[in-house]
């Protein structure tokens, strides 16, 4: 097997894997974070569940072989269902066009990036070529523009590569299957997710018409915010005359400016997160138990008393600020001291008043700010990893019709 098959293997490999991986993280997280005497993932078990699920003394070492095995290679099917879930919303779903926020990112602006609105350059003066790019399908269709494209882009890298020992096509394909295996593995995790939330929902006997509502308000919230950051630097890319306009401000380029109002955020997805934690970190019991043990006891001392909490998210709300708003306008500043006030007040409120609260599901809606982080991780490198494979392929379709207008010369 050749090294590129067993890249092209991890995309349905990783995903796999993440998917058993997650589905078992959130079922241990809600369970470690239950407080006792509530109602739990798994009514007949608590903490000693988890001890059982690691002891292997009744267990031979033939079976416990053969259920690793069994488990192993079920990564490889899960995650080909897995990424062709993927390829399907990727390329030819209602929204792959377009995109959807920012969950499913749009093939238009993808090739927006990889030729900065190039067309009649791409003819090379010749009819077949032009043939193809002025088909009405060019400019409807993304899946035929991309074959064009594509083929455009191997023939640059088989023009460049000769006689060179830096491979651009090499590159860009290990940036092409970084960035599949990352959308994949997105996926993995979203599989992950609602079936632990389906085995919730199964095993507590949960009010779906509640939960379900809930869980997608958060998760478009969050993808709104994540939108607007992506949408201000998809235009900077592309608008010249707002990157002129904006030369001077040294503000991070991911923000949402609210001009009416004075303010703006830097960041808004992350803050988004960062408040959720700070809620949970104040209103949660299993932060704040109700009784004291003592100094010695760390953990309890630390997770019992108020003011330490206070103090440490004051100490990580500056360092925020400190880091992120250095070399901002006064609109991000104001509303970066306006987000942070907000927060901590509110997670005051909640340490407060835990009884009025005491309706939060906190172990499922942490789980919910775990899958939150992780999509904003993974999108964020995902995003990254996209942006240079794009600009990969624009520089290297520059470069050779440079090479071609100046051979006419």
């Amino acid at each position: 097997m050749r090294n590129d098959d067993l890249t092209k293997l991890a995309r349905w490999v990783v995903p796999g894997w993440l998917t058993f991986l997650t589905f078992l993280g959130f079922i241990v997280m809600d369970i470690f974070i239950t407080m006792p005497g509530e109602k739990a993932l798994f009514p007949q078990a608590s903490l000693e569940y988890l001890k059982n699920l690691s002891s292997l003394d009744n267990i031979s070492s033939s079976q416990t072989l053969l259920t690793i095995v069994i488990g192993v290679a079920a990564g490889v099917p899960v995650g080909f269902i897995v990424y062709q879930l993927y390829f399907f919303l990727r390329w030819n779903s209602p929204f792959s066009r377009d995109g959807l926020l920012s969950l499913i990112p749009g093939r238009r602006k993808d090739l927006q990036k990889s030729v900065q609105y190039l067309k009649n350059e791409l003819a090379l003066r010749k009819k077949w070529r032009r043939e193809i790019i002025n088909h009405p399908l060019y400019k409807t269709d993304h899946s035929f523009q991309y074959r064009y494209i594509e083929s455009f882009f191997i023939e640059a890298c088989q023009f460049l590569d000769k006689g060179t020992d830096v491979s651009v096509f090499s590159r860009h394909r290990y940036l092409h299957e970084v960035v599949h295996t990352l959308g994949a593995s997105i996926g993995g995790v979203y599989v992950g997710f609602f079936g632990y939330l389906l085995l919730r929902l199964k095993t507590e006997d949960l009010n779906a018409s509640v939960y379900l509502p809930i869980v997608f308000i958060i998760v478009i919230a969050f993808f709104v915010l994540m939108n607007a950051e992506d949408e201000k630097r998809y235009k900077y890319n592309t608008n010249i005359k707002l990157r002129e306009k904006d030369q001077d401000n040294e503000s991070p380029v991911s923000q949402i400016d609210l001009p009416k109002l004075k303010i703006g955020f830097a960041f808004p997805s992350s803050q988004f997160l960062f408040t959720l934690t700070i809620f949970h970190f104040f209103g949660n019991p299993r932060f704040s138990p109700p009784t004291f043990s003592g100094i010695n006891n760390f953990y309890m001392f630390f997770s019992s008393t108020l003011g330490l909490r206070l103090m440490l998210v004051l100490l990580i709300l500056g360092l925020w600020t400190a880091l992120t708003h250095r070399n901002a306008n006064t609109r991000i500043k104001v509303g970066g001291a306006i987000w942070a006030t907000l927060s901590t007040v509110g997670a005051l409120i909640l340490a407060a008043v835990p009884d009025k609260f005491s309706w939060v599901d906190w172990p499922f809606f942490l789980n919910v700010v775990i899958f939150l982080i992780a999509n904003l991780i993974l999108f964020s490198n995902r995003r990254n990893a996209s942006d240079d494979m794009l600009f990969l392929e624009y520089n290297t379709i520059q470069r050779y019709l440079d090479v071609k207008n100046k051979s006419r010369k």
